[in-house]
């Protein structure tokens, strides 16, 4: 390299005086053309003019052979920095990226890759929607050379962090179970009855188009009449009814209370104990049913609160005294038997009575009389 730059140094020395060119080359003994031609001071000057530019291209532009030139590829997590009071939701930016290191390999051995941080800076971004944002790298000293890829991250969505209240709204009964016409819910409550979101303000503002819900679910609760209280996650919606996200909730999860009720109305069974064709010297004494009253639901506008059986007759009845009606509920109506929702039930009656005692029977009576003196029977016409 000395010997390169004492080189360099005497071309541009000949440039000033061409005499020292000769001693450049060693040239002592130079033939009569040749010593008008170098004895030219403008000759001279020309050609180390030429030889000067000649060296600085080769010297610039001769692709280095540098020994020990290594590539790595790090993967590092891409951090965005943005100023307080914004927010980059939205924005489709990589979670990591690829950092491409050039060096000496002994140098890219001893870096280690926790030291390795990869940026984006959003803080001089406006609100709205920014491309090009370059990735920037630190942890890498000088004599490594380093490359991102991907290089840029387009589509960050600026925005202003916003804070707003909004009633909460249970959601609507398709998360409930099926319910029949037997059971019916009371007003569903939620408390706190508001929440605080927090977060974009072109989300909040989809909010106040649409509503905030609290969704919950009692589709595995049994169908029995009680209270019932669930813990119902606050969700966004717009007003298409589609979730929105991006938003933090104060609390995340309320409360909701709601209670089944059994919408049913008893019944009562009347029998009428008159009998039909019952023997007038017969004494009744009882005239039951198995089932006295019975809970229905469903349609039951026009039933009346006592159903009446018809009349019974005495001759209908079985060896022990019982008779079965069918009792077929209106349209739409329903009791339950043995656990089973029925539209009729089985009526079973059951006639207590004494027959009158049986007339008595009247003994043969002897026809003979004692007749004679020792003791012979004579039968007396």
């Amino acid at each position: 390299m000395k010997k390169i730059s004492n080189f360099l140094i005497n071309i541009f020395l000949a440039i000033i005086n061409p005499s020292r060119i000769l001693n450049l080359f060693r040239v002592k003994n130079l033939d009569q053309n040749s010593n008008k031609i170098l004895g030219n001071d403008n000759i001279v000057k020309i050609l180390a003019f030429v030889a000067a530019i000649a060296f600085v291209i080769v010297t610039r532009y001769t692709p280095s052979t540098t020994t020990g030139a290594h590539q790595e590829i790090v993967r590092v997590t891409l951090s965005p920095h943005i100023e307080e009071g914004f927010t980059y939701w939205g924005s489709i930016i990589p979670a990591q990226v690829d950092i491409i290191l050039t060096g000496n390999r002994a140098d890219i051995a001893l870096l280690p890759a926790s030291g390795i941080r990869a940026y984006i800076d959003l803080t001089y971004l406006t609100v709205g929607t920014h491309n090009n944002i370059v990735i920037g790298v630190e942890g890498v000293p000088d004599h490594i050379d380093w490359a991102a890829n991907p290089s840029v991250v387009d589509g960050i969505e600026i925005d202003l962090i916003a804070t707003a209240e909004f009633l909460v709204e249970p959601l609507p009964t398709p998360t409930l179970p099926d319910l029949d016409i037997r059971y019916s819910f009371s007003e569903i409550r939620v408390y706190p009855e508001s929440v605080i979101a927090n977060g974009p303000r072109r989300i909040l503002a989809e909010i106040e188009m649409g509503a905030v819900r609290a969704a919950f679910d009692i589709s595995n609760h049994p169908l029995v009449p009680g209270p019932i209280t669930r813990e119902g996650v606050v969700v966004a919606v717009d007003n298409q009814m589609n979730r929105l996200s991006g938003v933090e909730f104060y609390p995340p999860a309320v409360t909701i209370q709601l209670d089944i009720n059994e919408n049913t109305i008893p019944i009562a069974i009347d029998i009428n104990d008159n009998l039909l064709n019952f023997p007038s010297d017969y004494e009744l004494i009882s005239v039951t049913s198995n089932i006295d009253e019975i809970e229905v639901w469903g349609d039951f506008d026009e039933m009346d609160d006592i159903y009446e059986l018809e009349r019974i007759n005495f001759r209908d009845l079985n060896n022990e005294g019982q008779i079965s009606y069918l009792l077929e509920l209106p349209p739409g109506v329903y009791t339950e038997i043995d656990g089973i929702a029925v539209p009729a039930v089985e009526i079973v009656i059951t006639v207590v009575y004494e027959e009158p005692p049986p007339e008595p029977i009247e003994e043969e009576t002897d026809d003979l009389a004692w007749i004679g003196e020792k003791g012979k029977k004579r039968r007396i016409a």
